[in-house]
């Protein structure tokens, strides 16, 4: 026999629960402890209601509690039959997908098309399953529209599939089938049995409980009701319809405080206009609105701070409910830890946040994808991999930086054959006369990356060796095993954890994937190694690890740790609480908006529920269920109550309250007037500064990091702060955290000073004095990058901070790595076509330009190896396409080139050479050691002429007066003082007549090719050029290295990130400083005002070439 008893109040349905309870006990005085047997929804009730009525009863001798799978579960163990787990839904899919693609027609079209149908489509399958519809039901479709005819056709197929393989392979309401006959064999011992907190049932939950009915001595459904509230509608249907019985109201109240509970009944009822609340009720209701999810979960923090401190309120009877807790999930451990509230959540995370979960698909990936760069460099640094029982992790960066110079994207025979060859076949660039120590580092640094190479390509064929068995696999059971075998001997974290120990999180969501894998064979799903990865990643993006209980002390997964509930409103139906914070309240999140099903429409699913008597769910009727969730959790705030929203989100974009305040403010102004509550709600401060100043008012207490945050924003200067930085929470003198802080902000305060005259206010502008050490010798590529930038040149040259190399795919080639081959292709053919005494040969042009073409060839060849061997791996029509567009272009230069120093009948007299010399810097300039090596050197009746090569960019730009002087372009005139001290040595037979740069590649014109500087120019200049060359060197010297805001480096610098250019006070500041205020004046130099005296005067010339 079975009776349904409701009350719209769960303290009540608590209370009823006790003395059902009593009564059974009472009714047989002979066992005083008969079987009683409580199934609830949810575990989480399930403890509650054990707390609660252990305060009640005193002692649950023999009172047995069970969710519906639970109690199957016992059912089966006792009758001794052993069921395997239900199908997880990844498992569905694939046999749906497989059922749908077999089927064809417009629905496997349409599937087909769109990726995430399948899953919407078994969504509603599930739905049909659950009321527990039968496949010979579904084929009975008449009536039903098209698309429902469509759907159920499926839907029996899909039964059939699944109930053919037996409870081995089965859903959940299959399994819970299998269980029914045991059930109710096992729920003969059981003199009471209580469902408990449902206000429907799904039908196979409702078929369990019939088992159960059949054969306990008396069974009870208490469920939250109201006989005449709109709020308790979707109740009063369900039990008449499904069970054939009216409810009974339970009499009487809970008999404690129950706050808005006894005004639930006037939820949606327009008529209604309940009596306003006295004051002192309306002094425990709260509303407020902030802006963005973490600013309100901080509110409700220091709320409940505040609340256990002030009223002694226990954290455990303490709830944070919302209709979601998806936007919140990602803040809540941080959140909440910073404020140090433990706290218990049903939230999870997507597991793909878990640094094992990464690991194990870049594993996949990486093994069965033929070794990709990316994932493969993300598992080699990762920090988890072992490969012989070593972790490369240390030297996964230096490989980083060797792929991406050797521009490998892949391939295992490219990491264990090519890159070894490439590297063994590769010399490092030597000038011509390098000496032993220059030739020693060569050596050296190949040998280093040999080294590093052969490591690689070792740790790559380690992967290879051991990841043999899941290539080899042929089925899905085979492939999981050979995964599952190779995580646990490679990847820290899934051997298995220690016996008082959970499981990593991440290494649990791995292995239950592949657990599911292994079922697949069972299901007859054909096996392919691509289609177990793409399984293995679908199926691990959906996945989620729940965070459960976190601070308060250690405890196991899946432990209460005692502290604040933070839960989703459906897991916090029929729990109450003394405190609860309603979070969340817009109308995007709750209430939920209904959608009606586009493969099984409304109509259809009220025709098969009216015929076949089946709980099948009206998807429109969904808003009826948001209306009973809100009277639940407004009726389970027993003394407090505090409702939230966001006005806006974290961007500042406005959002819109939910239409359920309208119903609140019915329950606490006696009229649904949304307006009066949203503008009594209290605004959380948006400002950091402001909100902390008010939390301080209100609370009396703000965590240590906002309270530093606080004191910043109230010093309104990081000097300020710093005399009173021992004062602060964060700072103790001997802590880590408080070394930090001193340091952080003694460089604020440094960099916020206006003027620089404070000391030390410029040391973190670069202004470094004598820690640099100023250089043996200069260069004049390095002088150039000093006038383009003098903080550029610190970080490179200085600091020694390297650029990391872009990541270039095997058809991807770079100007600068074909341009230093250019440079060498041209030293060989220059080199071996003239004489002992430089000059050409006396051959024919014609002739001439073949010898020059047949060297170029041969030495083109010879240079360009490591990058053919690259390429042409996999793209040779693209390399032989790059080939002869640079081949046109340098035979084109070589042509004119050979042209030209005929008929200045010139003879070679250096090539690639590299020259030392002491140049003077005029009058009391002192001199400076300059290190250069010139292109070509080469010697005529006009004079010596010094030649650069250029393979791309602007070339005018090398010999622009204005550029020279500004001390942007400075390689050209430097090579020219640098030939005129050679000449004044005696090592050069005659002064330079000019420098030329040569253009060198298809990206210049053949009358754009060549730019020159003359020494009439360099001369007129020259005062100009030298002075500039002292401003430079004394930056060197004085370790003074100023930004240049304006500088042409700036679009390509990989300094960006450190370069405070766009700081206004950093600018003033080292604008003003001695060494910066020079530098600066430097970038007014043209060649109307050569010199810096000059630059006032002639301010309005204008900065022309």
């Amino acid at each position: 026999m079975s009776t349904i008893e409701g009350h719209h109040d769960f303290a009540v349905l608590e209370r009823r629960l006790a003395e059902l309870i009593l009564e059974t006990r009472q009714a047989d005085r002979r066992h005083p402890f008969p079987p009683v047997a409580i199934v609830a929804p949810t575990r989480r009730l399930l403890t509650h209601l054990q707390i609660r009525l252990a305060e009640r009863l005193g002692a649950l001798l023999n009172v047995h509690f069970f969710h519906h799978q639970s109690l199957a579960s016992a059912a089966l163990a006792v009758s001794g039959a052993a069921l395997p787990a239900p199908l997880h839904d990844d498992v569905k899919t694939e046999i749906l997908a497989a059922l749908i693609q077999a089927r064809g027609g417009p629905l496997a079209d349409y599937a087909a098309a769109r990726p995430g149908t399948v899953a919407s489509i078994l969504s509603t399958l599930d739905d049909l399953r659950e009321a527990g519809l039968s496949a010979g039901a579904a084929e009975a479709r008449s009536g039903v529209t098209a698309a429902g005819r469509d759907l159920l056709g499926l839907y029996a197929r899909y039964c059939r599939t699944i109930d053919a393989a037996g409870p081995a392979l089965t859903d959940r309401a299959g399994w819970l089938r299998h269980a029914l006959a045991a059930v109710e064999d096992y729920s003969r011992r059981f003199r009471l049995a209580v469902h408990y907190g449902a206000y429907d049932l799904i039908g196979v939950n409702l078929e369990l409980m019939r088992a159960v009915g059949a054969s306990a001595g008396r069974l009870v459904y208490l469920a939250p009701l109201h006989p005449s509230s709109r709020a308790y509608e979707p109740a009063r249907r369900f039990w008449p319809e499904m069970l054939g019985a009216e409810p009974s109201e339970i009499r009487g109240d809970a008999g404690t405080d129950s706050l808005l509970a006894g005004r639930l009944p006037f939820l949606y009822e327009e008529s209604a206009r309940p009596p306003a609340l006295s004051s002192a009720t309306l002094s425990r209701l709260d509303f407020f609105h902030a802006q963005g999810a973490e600013a309100e979960l901080r509110e409700v923090a220091l709320g409940i701070l505040a609340l256990h401190r002030d009223e002694g309120v226990p954290l455990d009877r303490i709830g944070v409910i919302a209709r979601s807790l998806e936007p919140y999930a990602a803040m809540l451990r941080p959140v909440f830890q910073e404020h140090a509230l433990p706290f218990t959540t049903s939230a999870s995370c997507g597991a793909l946040r878990e640094s094992r979960v990464q690991a194990a698909l870049q594993l996949a990936r990486s093994v069965l994808r033929d070794f990709p760069r990316q994932p493969l460099m993300d598992l080699f640094r990762g920090g988890l991999l072992r490969l012989e029982g070593r972790d490369p992790s240390r030297r996964a960066h230096l490989w980083d930086r060797l792929s991406r110079s050797w521009r490998v994207s892949g391939g295992y025979t490219t990491w264990k054959d090519d890159l070894p060859r490439w590297i063994a076949g590769w010399e490092p660039y030597l000038p011509p006369g390098a000496d032993e120590e220059e030739r020693a580092a060569a050596a050296s640094h190949k040998k280093t990356l040999s080294a590093e190479v052969t490591a690689l390509a070792g740790a790559v064929e380690g992967l290879r060796r051991v990841a043999q068995p899941l290539e080899r696999a042929t089925s899905w059971g085979a492939w999981a095993e050979a995964f599952e075998r190779i995580l646990r001997d490679r990847l820290e974290g899934f051997a298995g954890a220690a016996e008082d120990a959970d499981l990593d999180p991440g290494a649990e969501a791995v292995l239950s994937v592949l657990s599911e894998i292994r079922r697949l064979d069972a299901a007859s799903i054909p096996f392919a190694g691509d289609r177990a990865l793409g399984f293995l990643e679908h199926a691990l993006a959906r996945a989620v690890v729940p965070l459960g209980s976190i601070g308060g002390g250690a405890v196991r997964r899946g432990a209460d740790n005692g502290g604040v509930r933070v839960l989703d409103a459906m897991q916090a139906r029929g729990l109450w609480f003394d405190a609860v914070y309603l979070i969340g309240c817009n109308a995007d999140l709750f209430p939920r908006r209904a959608a009606e099903d586009p493969f099984l429409p409304d109509g259809d699913r009220r025709l098969l529920r009216e015929k076949h008597r089946v709980p099948l769910p009206i998807k429109l009727a969904a808003h009826d269920e948001e209306r009973l969730l809100l009277a639940h959790i407004l009726g389970s705030a027993r003394r407090r109550l505090t409702v939230s929203w966001q006005r806006a989100d974290e961007s500042g974009k406005a959002r819109v309250p939910s239409l359920a305040l309208r119903e609140i403010a019915r329950l606490v102004y006696g009229e649904p007037d949304t307006g009066r509550l949203v503008d009594g709600a209290r605004r959380v401060k948006a400002h950091p500064g402001e909100a902390a100043v008010d939390a301080l008012r209100r609370y009396g207490m703000l965590p240590p990091a906002d309270a530093c945050v606080d004191a910043a924003l109230q010093a309104r200067s990081p000097a300020r702060l710093l005399q009173t930085v021992a004062d602060l929470p964060l700072a103790a003198p001997t802590s880590p955290a408080g070394e930090s802080l001193r340091a952080g902000l003694t460089m604020l305060a440094a960099i916020d000073e206006w003027d620089g005259a404070a000391p030390g206010s410029l040391r973190f502008d670069a202004f470094v004095g004598r820690a640099a050490g100023p250089p043996a010798r200069v260069s004049p590529t390095r002088l150039e990058i000093l006038g383009s930038c003098p903080q550029h040149y610190f970080f490179r040259y200085v600091l020694r901070v390297r650029e990391m190399d872009e990541v270039r795919e095997d058809h991807e080639f770079d100007a600068r790595e074909i341009g230093t081959r250019i440079h060498s292709v041209l030293h060989d053919v220059y080199q071996e076509l003239v004489g002992p005494d430089g000059s050409l040969p006396p051959d024919e042009p014609v002739r001439l330009l073949a010898r020059a073409l047949e060297t170029a060839r041969r030495a083109w060849r010879r240079h360009t190896g490591d990058i053919a061997a690259r390429a042409r791996t996999r793209y040779p029509l693209l390399w032989e396409s790059t080939e002869e567009i640079w081949w046109r272009a340098l035979e084109g230069f070589l042509n004119r080139d050979l042209a030209a120093l005929r008929s200045r009948q010139a003879r070679v007299l250096g090539l690639e050479r590299e020259h030392r010399a002491y140049l003077s810097l005029g009058v009391d300039g002192g001199s400076t050691d300059l290190l250069g090596r010139f292109d070509r050197l080469t010697a005529s009746p006009e004079g010596v002429v010094v030649t650069d090569y250029k393979t791309s960019g602007a070339i005018e730009s090398h010999v622009s007066p204005t550029q020279i002087l500004k001390g942007t372009r400075l390689q050209v005139p430097l090579y020219l003082l640098l030939a005129e001290a050679l000449a004044g040595d005696g090592r050069l037979p005659a002064p330079p007549a000019r420098g030329e740069v040569l253009g060198v590649g298809p990206a210049f014109a053949p009358d754009s090719a060549i730019v020159c500087l003359d020494r009439p120019t360099l001369d007129r200049y020259r005062e100009g050029l030298l002075e500039t060359l002292r401003v430079l060197l004394d930056l060197v010297g004085s370790g003074s290295y100023p930004l240049n805001d304006t500088s042409r480096l700036c679009e390509h610098c990989p300094y960006l990130r450190a370069c405070r250019r766009s700081h206004v006070p950093t600018v003033h500041r080292v604008t003003r400083a001695q060494d910066g205020a020079r530098y600066a004046r430097l970038r007014l130099k043209n060649r109307y005002a050569p010199l810096l005296d000059e630059v006032g005067r002639n301010a309005g010339n204008g900065d022309e070439s």
